[in-house]
C-alpha cells in the first residue's frame, strides 16, 4: 500500500500544478484576443491602433523602439504568474531575410512580450524592475520624436549607460561564415564587454544536417564563448542558416548566416 502511495503522489502533484498552471477560460481568451490584436496591427503596419493594447508606463518604449516588417505571426505559447494578472507570451514572427544565402526567404522568428493586467484589461509592458536589475544598471533612451523609431531603445528608466552602448557590449567576431563541403565551420567568438554576467539564448531552424551550439550559455564579465557549427558530411548544406543569439538580460540581439560557399556566390 506504502508503495502504491508513493506512485501515485507525482501523479497528484503533477494534476495539481497542472490545475494552478491553467487559467480561468474568459482571463486566457481575452488575452489572446489582445495579443492576436497587437501583433495584427503591426502586420497592418498600424502603429497608432497597435498602442491602445500597450501599457501607460511603455508607451515611451513603443513609440520609441524600430518598428520591424511582419509578414505573418503564430502565437506559440502563454505562461500566465501572479495569479494569472501576468504573462509571457512567445509569438513567432515571419520576417523576410535579406542576406546572402537567404534571398530574401521568410524566417520566423520567437519574440518574446509581457503582459499585465491594468484597468481591468490586457497590456503590453516592458519589466522595468527586471531591466533595472540588469548587472550593469538600468538604460537611458536616446532622444527620437514619437513614431519614428529609434532602433530598439528603451525609455530612460533609471541612470546607467545608454542603450547604444548596451547594444554593443555583446559582439560576434563575424557575421557570416561560409562552408565548403566536406569541411568544418570555424567557430565564431561571441565577446562581451558587459561588467557583469550574461546569458545567452542559442536558436536556429531546423536544417538537415545542421546544427549549433555555445561551449558555454554564460558570458563571464568582460570574457567571451565560442559559438560552434556542426555538419553531417553525409548531408551538405543547401541553403543559408540564420543562427539567432539573444542576451537575455538586455534583449540585445545577433546574427550569424551560416551559407554554403556557391550559395553565397550567387547571391553577389
Amino acid at each position: 500500500m506504502l508503495a502504491c502511495g508513493m506512485a501515485a503522489w507525482p501523479l497528484a502533484a503533477q494534476s495539481l500544478a497542472d490545475q494552478l498552471q491553467k487559467a480561468p477560460p474568459e482571463v486566457d481568451q481575452r488575452l489572446r484576443e489582445r495579443i492576436t490584436a497587437f501583433y495584427q496591427a503591426h502586420v497592418d503596419r498600424k502603429f497608432r491602433q497597435a498602442e491602445q493594447y500597450v501599457a501607460e508606463d511603455t508607451k515611451d518604449f513603443f513609440y520609441e523602439r524600430r518598428k520591424s516588417g511582419i509578414l505573418r505571426f503564430e502565437l506559440k505559447e502563454v505562461v500566465y504568474s501572479d495569479n494569472f494578472t501576468r504573462a509571457k507570451a512567445t509569438v513567432i514572427c515571419h520576417q523576410n531575410v535579406m542576406l546572402p544565402g537567404f534571398n530574401g526567404q521568410v524566417v520566423g522568428v520567437p519574440v518574446p512580450s509581457h503582459w499585465k493586467i491594468e484597468n481591468g484589461d490586457w497590456f503590453f509592458f516592458v519589466d522595468q524592475q527586471e531591466i533595472n536589475a540588469m548587472p550593469f544598471g538600468g538604460l537611458k533612451a536616446t532622444a527620437s520624436a514619437p513614431g519614428e523609431g529609434a532602433g530598439d531603445a528603451m525609455p530612460n528608466l533609471s541612470s546607467g549607460p545608454d542603450v547604444q552602448a548596451l547594444q554593443t557590449m555583446v559582439s560576434v567576431e563575424r557575421d557570416r561564415v561560409q562552408v565548403s563541403s566536406g569541411e568544418t565551420p570555424p567557430p565564431v567568438r561571441v565577446a562581451s564587454a558587459a561588467p557583469g554576467r550574461l546569458s545567452l539564448k542559442l536558436e536556429f531552424p531546423k536544417v538537415p544536417g545542421f546544427s549549433a551550439s555555445l561551449e558555454s550559455p554564460e558570458l563571464p564579465a568582460r570574457g567571451s564563448t565560442l559559438l560552434r557549427f556542426h555538419l553531417d558530411p553525409q548531408e551538405p548544406l543547401r541553403t543559408g542558416v540564420l543562427v539567432r543569439l539573444t542576451v537575455e538580460q538586455t534583449g540585445q540581439v545577433l546574427y550569424v548566416v551560416v551559407s554554403p560557399a556557391n550559395v553565397q556566390a550567387q547571391t553577389k
